[in-house]
């Protein structure tokens, strides 16, 4: 794949994303205006609720449609895996929601919470799809829609009918993107053919091996909300809540990235050669690390769209969670290696360690630090987790080794001088530890341009 292409899938595969959870950060700063402050914290623990599903069930979903679909005769196969697993874990949600989670008290709402996590599954499940066949275009169109629907039938619905117009809202923004599906597989005329042998070895290498890492992420960030909810106001939970969606916004890049980094990998496979298993690292750490800082940088106005937000905790919170992102992103490249070599039991392995350490942290500080204490556990859980890891990747080949020269190791310490001028508002500062950052990515890329 050239470079232009990269950049070029890359793009609107970003457009798609920014516009599908930019509506979901639009309509939470919509809906702050007019729900009760209880209101709202149940709202935001809900969507951590969909995140833990869809990011769990329909990103292992996605990861598997990308892998395999390419060939057309697997779709309808992978389509089959993707309605059921989405049903399974709608029904999941369904038990855990009336034994533990215990959001929603009245029926309606409950009806309307388990149809949204089957769709919001579904819909995650679908780009998969997409990218397979390299319909990156497509996706952003798809998503963006999805998006504007979501914003505008939240605000209006919830404007009448409060918090169970939101949840209508919800409802109709995924259940488009699952009405577009039915038009997008009709035009395809597939011949449904299920394959024993190609589901078994779907599930096998990467649906299971993606969703126990998968539950060993986004469940512990769910885990830490209700433990928050449990030890401090609404107001922590809706700021932690509140920046966990941040996280998962910038988190957007190295998703994108991902996708086609990883149909770059997969046709690597073969040649072997070494700048294209590079790009894979350069793509995942410093693109992140530049938009970090000006999320961080341009955190006030955040303070300013959204009400009932405690800005100190929120502050703090957005702080640890973004800086821990771009280790999150870093460990991306190494999970994409796991993929395409279909080694998924090793993925496993590592996010599990990451697990105990995070939650051993989160019910060591939350007590005493709630919100605060939940986010800066998630980071040293990051760093202790790389470090940790970083002889087994290096020993199996895992870390492309010239990926780290000097460019790493300088961006690396104006990272943290940057994230220092933020918090000591030093922020005159800021733009020229910035512009050294960009011209170090700039010279990261131009090692590229032969290559590709």
């Amino acid at each position: 794949m050239k470079l232009h292409k990269i950049f070029s899938s890359t793009f609107w595969t970003a457009i798609g994303f920014a516009f599908g959870k930019g509506g979901i950060l639009i309509t939470i700063s919509l809906i702050s205006v007019f729900l009760s402050i209880d209101d709202f914290a149940r709202f935001n623990l809900y969507l951590m609720v969909i995140n833990a599903f869809a990011g769990v069930i329909g990103l292992s979903l996605n990861l598997t449609a990308n892998r395999y679909t390419a060939d057309k005769k697997n779709i309808s196969t992978i389509l089959i895996l993707s309605i059921l697993a989405s049903l399974a874990g709608a029904i999941i949600y369904l038990l855990l929601e009336s034994l533990f989670f215990k959001i929603f008290d009245v029926k309606i709402e409950l009806v309307l919470s388990f149809c949204i996590i089957l769709f919001s599954i579904f819909s995650n499940s679908l780009s998969g799809f997409f990218y397979a066949e390299g319909k990156f275009k497509k996706y952003a169109i798809v998503y963006s829609v999805q998006g504007f629907v979501m914003v505008l039938s939240c605000f209006i619905l919830g404007k009448y009918f409060n918090f169970i117009g939101i949840l209508l809202g919800l409802l109709i923004a995924y259940f488009f993107t699952t009405i577009y599906s039915i038009f997008y597989f009709r035009k395809k005329r597939l011949n449904f053919f299920f394959s024993n042998e190609l589901i078994v070895r779907a599930v096998k290498k990467v649906f299971f091996p993606s969703i126990f890492s998968g539950l060993l992420f986004q469940p512990a960030i769910l885990i830490t909300a209700f433990l928050i909810n449990k030890y401090a106001s609404s107001t922590e939970v809706i700021a932690y809540t509140i920046a966990n969606q941040f996280r998962m916004v910038l988190g957007i890049l190295p998703i994108t990235l991902g996708a086609v980094l990883l149909k770059v990998l997969v046709e690597n496979k073969k040649k072997n050669i070494v700048k294209i298993e590079r790009i894979n690292y350069s793509l995942s750490y410093y693109p992140i690390m530049i938009l970090s800082i000006v999320l961080l940088f341009f955190h006030d106005l955040i303070n300013l769209m959204i009400d009932n937000l405690d800005n100190e905790v929120f502050f703090l919170c957005l702080l640890f969670f973004i800086s821990g992102t771009v280790i999150t992103s870093f460990k991306g490249a190494v999970a994409r290696k796991f993929v395409s070599d279909e080694k998924g039991k090793i993925s496993v392995l590592s996010n599990f360690s990451w697990f105990v350490i995070f939650l051993f942290m989160a019910f060591f500080f939350i007590p005493d630090y709630a919100a605060v204490g939940a986010a800066f556990s998630f980071l040293i859980a990051q760093i202790l987790h790389v470090l940790a890891w970083s002889p087994f990747y290096v020993k199996y080949k895992y870390y492309c080794l010239e990926f780290f020269d000097y460019k790493f190791y300088l961006s690396l310490s104006i990272y943290f001088m940057l994230l220092a001028c933020i918090y000591f508002n030093c922020l005159y500062l800021v733009p020229v530890l910035f512009l050294i950052i960009l011209f170090l990515f700039y010279q990261e890329i131009k090692l590229f341009k032969k290559t590709f």
